[in-house]
């Protein structure tokens, strides 16, 4: 989403600016050379506030030292391009997603853990994160292409076996529609429910799906949230060296459809990807014939009770 990658970037220059102005700031900028950033990368590993850097972290920081070189180079500071080596990487690095039985443990827990909510004043924002996680894990959307969902961007479709949702999403290749999995409309209702009950009307079709009281703006970020789901569940943030976080939910989705037989050509499309990303991604969950679609493919089943009430998008 465009929105996670301004924060990426952004922490990603506040890095370089932090450590390459504290290595370099005494060095003329005309005097830096290609090899100086050998020296300055190895450095930089043994340098950092948290958790060692890692090569792909370190490549993200070289292209925007890399930058400032260009623009150094085009306004004149500096009479020659300086090339920065970019380092090794052992290839596309998957964010850790969850087992079934992990995820079994997480939609069961989550129950729990938002009636615990209650007594701490707690429960509406915990509602709403369970119901994030659900849906997310149910459409395979990116965050910030979350967060800028609005209930008109929501309809639904006919098909053979009932109705499904679709979310009409804006992310990194312009607007496209989202199917969500199959009975996963469930989730969508409690919020509008939510909402409801709160106005004592319908939401506006302008108010977004997932909205803080607080700022009257979509919610910037249910990690902390998240990380308090799983710490509760009993499932470990941290999985092969790395931590599982609300993009673990995108992972997943990805995961368990493929495991459904699901074409990539359609998951590509679903995510808003290329079909080349599916299989550098996912590569080593293609082992069969990938043949079917989106309710085929869906292994994620629950009940509706509801079936009386009107909703504008179904």
């Amino acid at each position: 989403s465009n929105s996670y990658k301004k924060n990426s970037t952004d922490r990603t220059i506040e890095y370089v600016g932090v450590y390459s102005i504290d290595y370099f700031g005494k060095m003329l900028i005309d005097k830096i050379t290609s090899k100086d950033f050998h020296e300055y990368f190895d450095w930089r590993k043994v340098n950092y506030k948290k958790k060692v850097p890692s090569n792909e972290t370190l490549n993200r920081e070289r292209t925007s030292i890399q930058s400032l070189f260009k623009y150094c180079y085009q306004r004149g500071y500096i009479t020659e391009p300086v090339s920065i080596p970019k380092l090794k990487t052992n290839g596309i690095s998957r964010r850790p997603t969850f087992t079934m039985n992990e995820w079994k443990k997480i939609t069961t827990g989550m129950r729990q853990w938002v009636e615990e909510g209650k007594p701490l004043g707690k429960w509406r924002e915990r509602y709403i994160t369970q119901q994030y996680v659900l849906i997310m894990s149910n459409c395979g959307v990116r965050v910030g292409e979350m967060r800028n969902v609005r209930w008109d961007d929501i309809s639904s479709v006919q098909t053979d076996e009932g109705t499904q949702l679709v979310f009409r999403v804006s992310g990194k290749v312009g607007e496209r529609d989202c199917v969500l999995n199959p009975s996963s409309d469930v989730y969508v209702k409690r919020l509008f429910d939510l909402r409801k009950e709160e106005l004592g009307f319908d939401p506006p079709q302008n108010e977004y799906l997932f909205l803080s009281r607080r700022t009257n703006k979509p919610y910037t970020s249910f990690k902390t949230s998240f990380n308090g789901v799983l710490k509760y569940c009993g499932v470990p943030i941290e999985k092969n060296g790395m931590n599982r976080t609300i993009y673990s939910l995108r992972h997943f989705y990805g995961t368990q459809r493929l495991k459904g037989d699901m074409n990539p050509y359609h998951l590509s499309k679903q995510m808003g990807t290329s079909v080349e990303m599916i299989e550098k991604f996912y590569g080593h969950i293609l082992t069969k014939d990938v043949i079917d679609s989106v309710r085929r493919s869906s292994n994620q089943s629950f009940s509706d009770k509801k079936k009386d009430i009107k909703y504008p998008f179904m």
